[in-house]
């Protein structure tokens, strides 16, 4: 298989599917808890300011980071 200017061998086929899989599930993950439980978030121990996924108000993603 010519894709791009590189080969593909079917070993690398097979790992670049699941990686698309995991990154779509991932999205799907992502669109389905916003819809649920609109600004929480799964995990959000506060106190000392655990957080997961989505910022707190008045904070950015990459305070998180």
């Amino acid at each position: 298989m010519y894709r791009s200017g590189f080969i593909l061998e079917p070993q690398y086929l097979s790992v670049i599917k699941q990686i698309i899989q995991i990154l779509s599930r991932k999205r799907q993950l992502g669109k389905y808890r916003k819809t649920e439980s609109n600004n929480h978030v799964p995990l959000s121990i506060y106190d000392d300011g655990i957080t997961f996924g989505y910022a707190r108000d008045g904070e950015s993603i990459d305070d998180l980071v």
